[in-house]
């Protein structure tokens, strides 16, 4: 059986192309960015690695080819 791990957030989502520098390889992928941060922990690894403290910068990160994300139409 498939098990979901469901999350809600105030996040945009985006459908965006990626492209290798240098051959053809191209990719679409989808971009989620966490408007609100400031109720996260803030050891988070995401504010460790940008340098930033929760609620002062949105957190973007590309989904796994597997994730699944619900939108508003």
């Amino acid at each position: 059986y498939a098990v979901f791990y469901c999350h809600t957030s105030q996040s945009n989502a985006y459908m965006t192309n990626l492209a290798a520098a240098e051959d053809e390889a191209k990719a679409k992928a989808v971009a989620v960015c966490h408007k609100d941060t400031s109720q996260w922990d803030p050891e988070h690894l995401a504010f460790q690695l940008l340098k930033v403290r929760p609620g002062t910068a949105p957190i973007c990160h590309f989904l796994p080819e597997d994730h699944i994300i619900w939108v508003p139409k």
